[in-house]
């Protein structure tokens, strides 16, 4: 059966345990499982028109779901299944250095998206891939 592995924050929820064996043979109905056999895990990985949260990102192997058919995508019985929060956010001291260059394009695109909520990681990986790194003075 495949398995889903829990990262340390979730890990108090389900008992301590770090991997869950689960029944499903799609990504959605694996943690559907999870959160049948975990209940108190549901409201941190659903919404509540019970849509995965947004920051909450779901890989079987090392493929991201979303790079393949999303909570549709198909699993087989060896598979294991990484649920990996985002992390972001933070904010810069007031006296902390701006970088210049290229690193301050970088530093100002990843300020904009820590700030506005959402899923900042994947925001800030499209707004880096959409900007062509240029030396500002």
């Amino acid at each position: 059966m495949p398995h889903v592995e829990l990262p340390s924050p979730l890990r108090e929820l389900a008992g301590g345990i770090a991997r869950v064996t689960v029944a499903g043979d799609t990504v959605a109905a694996a943690l559907d499982d999870l959160v049948e056999r975990h209940p108190t895990l549901r409201r941190h990985l659903f919404d509540e028109q019970g849509r995965l949260r947004g920051f909450v990102n779901v890989f079987v192997g090392e493929s991201d779901v979303n790079a393949l058919d999303g909570m549709a995508s198909p699993i087989q019985e060896a598979d294991i299944l990484t649920i990996v929060p985002s992390v972001a956010g933070g904010r810069q001291p007031e006296d902390a250095p701006v970088p210049s260059g290229t690193d301050r394009l970088r530093w100002v695109a990843r300020s904009k998206n820590t700030v506005g909520g959402g899923d900042a990681m994947a925001d800030q990986a499209q707004t880096l891939q959409e900007y062509t790194p240029v030396q500002l003075q």
